[in-house]
């Protein structure tokens, strides 16, 4: 998948987690989940490959967020592009507060880095 950064929603962002954005062509989607992957800076000051925790929900059908692990900076307007390499697991959990929340997105991260530095 292959997009230029837009704004989203500002959930996980509040939380510490920062994404990155981008419009998806609903044919080059993949199935509602969290995956780990690879997300390449295509252009900008912060060209480079970073791995990514990339969210994909079917209730934004045309939209993939990524949390790119390791990087801090302002992406808007720059090309990326996402690489999908595992699921990690469905994207509804029982979230009962905001730290449940982010500690689940903390342990994405961490299932992110095992699973991509093997």
């Amino acid at each position: 998948m292959k997009g230029i950064v837009i704004e989203g929603l500002k959930g996980a962002s509040g939380l510490g987690f920062p994404t990155a954005n981008i419009k998806v062509n609903p044919k080059d989607s993949h199935p509602s989940g969290v995956y780990a992957g690879l997300v390449e800076v295509l252009d900008g000051s912060h060209t480079g490959t970073y791995l990514a925790t990339i969210h994909i929900d079917d209730n934004f059908k045309h939209e993939a967020e990524a949390h790119l692990l390791n990087f801090s900076g302002d992406l808007y307007g720059s090309t990326i592009s996402i690489l999908i390499k595992d699921r990690i697991r469905d994207c509804k959990f029982p979230c009962k507060s905001k730290q449940e929340f982010k500690d689940r997105l903390s342990l994405d991260c961490k299932q992110v880095k095992a699973i991509l530095n093997k």
